[in-house]
């Protein structure tokens, strides 16, 4: 079968599974937000992001911005979140009136569900050539496959939590599982399908705005497919090679910009917690002091840390809530400064145990395309690497870890799928032990979201909210007083 037939029967395989995981998300989101016992926190940030960029202004009401955002000598609000999750917003605009309809969960459904279907979409390609012919292991293994990617990845996590901190981690998904797809259906061309390069390039260029540590990978890896791509295709890749390179120093540069812009420098990626520059929430208001640990650790010991990223590898990994296991990583970090760790602590080794054993098999038989594998990892370590030597412990940056997993897993399935072709037995061991492993394990997910569900909700979250409160605290800010209180407290 030609590759684009095979791709687009591919496609059509995967769309049922797709539109049942889609309503799945819907299901649990809806769940979410009538369960959760007050708002997440976030509420129309984004939405006046957007309105404040259409109206050519980078700053946002105090009163929307909270103590999220970063505030100049004149009390004005920047944020340092990235454009991607506005995508909705420029979508909704025509329609909806963005000061009334807040957009957080629509846009978190969108990005986990297009992740999710991106992953589900890849694994199905990938596996496609090894499918058991026997039609009820074919079912089996399916099964376990929905399982994995739509209950036992970030997507499911994502959409069980609508705080607006989701927005820019669930787009960064989406943009990861696209690449991720992109660059199976590149290879299997044998670096010869040059639109799915370009295609990758867009996906990276675009999670440079919701995450973009998570772009550092996808970068690497779409550069590298691109040599890969030259040296396939010689003369003929020359301007699609070129056209990558391009839709990625644009995503760069855009980004760079705004830096620039908000921060008044390119490599400035928000405010500062000291004086001078635009100032943290935190500070600013006085809802915290300049010697709290959390800011006294990014000074002494930096936000991001090498040293970090073991013994937080240890506590994602292993940890599982409790005095013993919170003693030792204290322990391990004595001398990285604080670190924050945020409920519910489950290690991903008990969250995602059927990937992680497949991953591990990877690394001791290793079959499968050498050059997925290897570009794969390239496109996913980074980013994890970054999240591990954070100064905060939270389920949002774990799932941020799965990726890594993906392809290895992969790699290792469809080894011992294609290894058991001809004994029917043991193929069929391997379809059931798959599928049981990821049965039970659905048990662990359900659980973590439904502790997770009513998390990130803090009292913070409202602090300048009604005009009140922002009128009261602008009043009291030694640099603005109540003379100030109109100019910045805007909303009713």
């Amino acid at each position: 079968m030609a590759p684009g037939v095979s791709d687009r029967v591919e496609q059509r395989s995967s769309l049922p599974g797709i539109a049942l995981g889609a309503v799945l998300l819907a299901m649990v989101q809806f769940l979410a937000e009538i369960g959760t016992s007050q708002p997440f926190i976030g509420e129309f940030i984004y939405n006046y992001y957007f309105l404040s960029l259409v109206d050519g202004s980078l700053t946002v009401p105090a009163q929307i911005a909270g103590l999220e955002g970063f505030y100049d000598s004149e009390g004005r609000a920047y944020l340092y979140h990235g454009l991607g999750p506005l995508i909705t917003r420029a979508l909704a605009w025509p329609f909806l009136d963005l000061t009334v309809w807040d957009l957080r969960a629509p846009t978190i459904w969108l990005f986990a569900t297009i992740g999710s279907a991106a992953f589900y979409a890849a694994a199905l390609s990938v596996l496609s050539g090894v499918w058991p012919e026997d039609a009820g292991q074919g079912r089996g293994l399916k099964l376990a496959v929905w399982l994995l990617i739509w209950v036992l990845a970030p997507g499911f996590v994502y959409a069980a939590n609508g705080s607006f901190f989701h927005e820019p981690v669930a787009f960064a998904f989406a943009m990861t599982g696209v690449a991720v797809l992109c660059l199976w259906r590149l290879v299997r061309s044998g670096f010869t399908g040059w639109h799915w390069l370009l295609a990758m390039a867009v996906a990276g260029a675009m999670a440079v705005h919701g995450r973009p540590h998570v772009a550092v990978g996808l970068y690497g890896a779409t550069t590298l497919a691109a040599l890969v791509t030259l040296w396939q295709m010689r003369v003929r890749a020359l301007i699609p090679a070129a056209v990558a390179m391009a839709v990625l120093l644009a995503g760069g540069l855009v980004y760079l910009q705004m830096n620039a812009l908000r921060f008044g420098d390119i490599a400035t990626t928000s405010g500062t917690t000291s004086e001078g520059g635009a100032v943290y929430g935190f500070l600013y208001w006085g809802w915290e002091a300049p010697d709290d640990p959390r800011f006294l650790s990014n000074q002494t010991h930096g936000r991001f840390n090498a040293g970090r990223i073991l013994p937080n590898l240890y506590f994602y990994g292993l940890a599982m809530g409790g005095e013993g296991a919170t003693g030792i990583y204290r322990r391990l970090t004595a001398d990285l400064g604080h670190i924050r760790i945020e409920p519910p602590v489950l290690g991903f080794v008990l969250l995602w145990l059927p990937w992680c054993i497949l991953a591990i098999t990877a690394l001791v038989r290793r079959r499968g395309p050498p050059a997925y594998l290897a570009l794969g990892l390239v496109a996913t370590v980074p980013g994890a690497l970054v999240m591990l030597a954070y100064t905060t412990i939270t389920m949002r940056y774990r799932m941020e870890l799965w990726p890594v997993l993906f392809v290895p897993a992969l790699m290792a399935l469809a080894a011992m799928l294609e290894r058991s072709r001809q004994n029917p037995e043991a193929q069929r061991r391997i379809v059931m032990s798959l599928t049981v492993s990821s049965a039970a394990a659905v048990a662990v997910g359900l659980l973590n979201v439904y502790v997770y569900h009513d998390i990130l909700k803090w009292d913070w979250g409202t602090a300048l909210r009604s005009y009140e409160d922002c009128a009261a605290m602008v009043a009291g800010q030694p640099g603005l007083g109540p003379d100030r209180v109109a100019d910045i407290c805007v909303l009713d």
